[in-house]
């Protein structure tokens, strides 16, 4: 039974090493966005996406639905939560972006502007 102890240990090691390619992945296409727009990007109400909205528009929703991910992942880690699936390196690189990680309403931004 030690071989299959040693398999799952395998698969688990294999799903967090797929789940980091994926997230490094986003983080380059969010750190890309940022770059390119000056800004973060929103995600659009309730994840939908029509077939007349461009390209731009969708990959800009899917990096602020990740970005909001981001924040409520920060919220279960910085609580203890054992669940969260954020690690301290994907925390050090959102902070070497300098990502704000509390969420900003745009009525607070347009306070701001007043």
């Amino acid at each position: 039974n030690s071989s299959s102890t040693y398999h799952d240990h395998d698969e688990s090691t294999s799903s967090l090493s797929k789940n980091n390619q994926k997230w490094m992945t986003n983080f380059k296409k969010f750190k890309l966005y940022i770059s390119e727009h000056g800004d973060y990007p929103f995600a659009s109400p309730h994840g939908s996406s029509s077939s007349t909205t461009s390209p731009h528009a969708s990959s800009s929703s899917m990096l602020g639905h990740w970005m909001n991910t981001q924040r409520v992942q920060y919220r279960l880690w910085m609580g203890g939560n054992k669940y969260c699936s954020l690690t301290s390196h994907q925390i050090d690189l959102m902070e070497s972006i300098g990502f704000d990680w509390h969420y900003v309403t745009w009525e607070s931004r347009f306070t701001e502007l007043k």
